[in-house]
């Protein structure tokens, strides 16, 4: 759902429209600023959202658990901060791997009103805003830090008092689905939408 919502204010992002994609819910999101009409909608497609952040961001954020935990191995006296902070330096370059390196070139989507002076590749297509990496990195690197640091029981910071929660098992799953929803939800809005406002608001012409 938050994923056009890096368009709120000034679309300067757009996926290529040969995928196949029935518009966009973008138009009906409350407050929604940037120009935006039928048929000149924000292509949301669904090869991007449903295998793309369902399974791709999880298999990305069980890959930076196993990262993180070999340099635990590495270096076992590495603080929880300077961890996080490695594991953030790692999402950047990761992310400039997958986007700049393969998904941007293959044209899978394009950020045209990227700001060309902080952009890898400036003024072509491909163009890679270096702060789409600190952005994605933060979220991903958030992502792997709610996975990584469990308790005793494995479990992660907002499943804990689920033993508290009447109504039996069923209802237990459910409100930790729903922890869990909200973090990563919480982690994508605050990480990039956020951030992504301010962007979109020194975004360059297309």
């Amino acid at each position: 759902f938050q994923d056009p919502l890096l368009n709120y204010v000034n679309t300067w992002c757009t996926y290529n429209t040969w995928l196949w994609n029935r518009g966009s819910w973008s138009s009906d999101i409350p407050g929604w600023v940037s120009p935006e009409e039928p048929g000149r909608q924000v292509a949301e497609p669904l090869l991007i959202n449903a295998p793309g952040y369902t399974a791709g961001v999880l298999v990305i954020t069980i890959f930076g658990c196993w990262v993180m935990r070999k340099i635990k191995a590495r270096w076992p006296d590495i603080s929880n901060l300077r961890l996080i902070l490695v594991t953030y330096a790692f999402t950047f370059v990761l992310d400039f791997v997958m986007e700049a390196g393969f998904m941007l070139p293959f044209g899978l989507y394009t950020y045209p009103g990227a700001i060309r002076a902080v952009s890898v590749f400036a003024g072509t297509y491909h163009q890679w805003p270096i702060y789409e990496g600190l952005m994605w990195g933060g979220v991903q690197a958030a992502l792997c830090c709610l996975r990584y640091f469990t308790d005793d029981r494995g479990r992660t910071v907002v499943e804990r008092g689920l033993d508290h929660v009447r109504g039996g098992a069923v209802k237990q799953q459910f409100v930790r689905f729903l922890a869990i929803f909200a973090a990563v939800s919480g982690c994508f809005f605050f990480f990039y939408n956020v951030p992504a406002q301010w962007i979109a608001m020194h975004s360059d012409p297309w």
